[in-house]
């Protein structure tokens, strides 16, 4: 798991504690962010118990408490799922909590709005409107960012079918990887000096 703080520029050292796990933070290339990897927490929650060292060599501490929610996403449901009835083969309360929370933090990620409820209960029910607003959520989250062109198009009303709701899981994954894969190429913008020449393969 990978944690990252963000500090002011004049840090030159980050050290301490991951849950009660010695770590020592490295400095990135924008020179505020400092990250260091811990163990995965059953939890997704991450005690921070820091020594923080300016560039003037005065020391403070820093602790927080920071949670990490991370999507994971289901889009290989097969029809042999749906005729065993076996966990993948239907969707539950558990699924649609899954997929509102995950269109919540990717709709965040990428600076639109939306309207989820991520408190389905066993034994609750959709309704068509709710199945309408689900599809219509992840079509403006298809609408406003990169897709690979495998991405799948947003399926139909009504979403009855383990197709339909592969291509809704589907796109959801494929934003969030395209988002965080473009944040990861950030780091390499500008290496390039003016005049060096580019092999053309």
């Amino acid at each position: 798991m990978d944690i990252n703080i963000v500090l002011p520029s004049n840090i030159v050292y980050v050290a301490g504690y991951v849950n009660n796990i010695a770590v020592v933070f490295q400095q990135e290339a924008d020179g505020k962010t400092w990250s260091t990897k811990a163990e995965q927490s059953a939890e997704n929650t991450y005690l921070l118990e820091l020594d923080i060292v300016d560039r003037a060599g005065n020391k403070s501490s820093y602790t927080d408490t920071i949670e990490y929610v991370l999507p994971y996403f289901i889009y290989d449901r097969t029809i042999q799922d749906v005729e065993q009835r076996n966990v993948k083969g239907y969707i539950n309360a558990t699924d649609l909590n899954r997929i509102e929370q995950n269109t919540r933090i990717i709709a965040e990620y990428i600076g639109i709005s939306v309207s989820v409820n991520e408190n389905w209960e066993i034994g609750e029910l959709p309704r068509a409107n709710d199945y309408k607003r689900i599809r219509d959520n992840v079509q403006r989250i298809r609408d406003n960012y990169m897709v690979y062109t495998g991405t799948p198009e947003v399926p139909d009303q009504p979403l009855n079918d383990y197709k339909k709701w592969n291509a809704i899981e589907r796109i959801l994954h494929d934003v969030y990887v395209i988002y965080f894969g473009n944040i990861s190429n950030v780091n390499y913008c500008g290496e390039i000096a003016a005049g060096e020449e580019i092999g053309v393969i």
